[in-house]
C-alpha cells in the first residue's frame, strides 16, 4: 500500500496548495483593527517563522523594539548594583565611624592632626577588631587606659602594631612609621 501525502510540498507548488487570498490574517499589536497583515509578510519582517508576535508590542505609539533590543535592556538595573553596593558600604561605614571617638580639640582649637591621622588609621585598620570604641570584639579590648598599663612605653606598642601578636596581624609592610606611632597615641590618649 502506497502512502500518499496531501502536503503542498509534495506536489511540487507551495502556492498552489494555499493561494495567498485563503491565508489567515490577523491584526499587529501596533496597528490598529482594521489594518491587518498576513502570515507570511509577518514572518518576513520579523525574520523567521517562530517569532513571537507579543514580542512586536510598543507601548509609546512608536515602532516596536526588535527582540535582541528588548532583551538588551532587561539588565540596566544589574548595572546599577555594584553604585548601590558601594553607596550601602560607604553609609555604613560613614555610621561606624561616627561611633569612633573623635580627637579633642586643643587649646588652639584645632585637634592634634598625629591623632587625628590615628584615628582614621584606627578606623580603616583596628576599629573592626577591636570595636569602634575599643571596647573589643574579635580583638581584645584596649580602651579604659589598659595600652598605658600593658606598655608603659609608647615605643613598645608601636612594636606590637608592627610586628603583631597572636592573632593581630603585623601592620608594618602596610602602615608607614608614622602612621604606626599616630593609631598608637590615639589608642592611649583618646580610648
Amino acid at each position: 500500500m502506497k502512502r500518499t501525502s496531501t502536503s503542498p510540498r509534495s506536489s511540487g507548488s507551495s502556492t498552489a496548495a494555499y493561494p495567498r487570498s485563503a491565508q489567515t490574517t490577523r491584526p499587529t499589536a501596533t496597528s490598529s483593527p482594521a489594518t491587518t497583515k498576513t502570515r507570511s509578510e509577518g514572518r518576513r519582517r520579523r525574520g523567521r517563522l517562530g517569532s513571537n508576535p507579543m514580542v512586536q508590542v510598543s507601548f509609546d505609539g512608536g515602532p516596536p523594539a526588535p527582540p535582541r533590543a528588548m532583551l538588551r535592556r532587561l539588565p540596566i538595573p544589574h548595572r546599577l548594583l555594584p553604585a548601590a553596593l558601594a553607596a550601602a558600604i560607604a553609609a555604613a561605614g560613614a555610621c561606624a565611624a561616627d561611633d569612633v571617638p573623635e580627637v579633642p580639640v586643643g587649646p588652639d582649637g584645632f585637634p592634634d592632626r598625629e591623632l587625628a591621622a590615628g584615628r582614621q588609621v584606627y578606623i580603616d585598620r583596628c576599629a573592626s577588631c577591636h570595636g569602634n570604641d575599643g571596647g573589643g570584639g574579635r580583638g581584645t579590648r584596649i580602651s579604659d587606659g589598659r595600652m598605658v598599663t600593658q606598655y608603659p612605653s609608647i615605643a613598645d606598642q608601636v612594636v606590637i602594631i608592627a610586628d603583631g601578636v597572636r592573632s593581630m596581624p603585623g601592620f608594618a609592610e602596610v602602615l608607614e612609621a608614622g602612621e604606626i606611632t599616630a593609631v598608637a597615641r590615639y589608642t592611649r590618649e583618646v580610648l
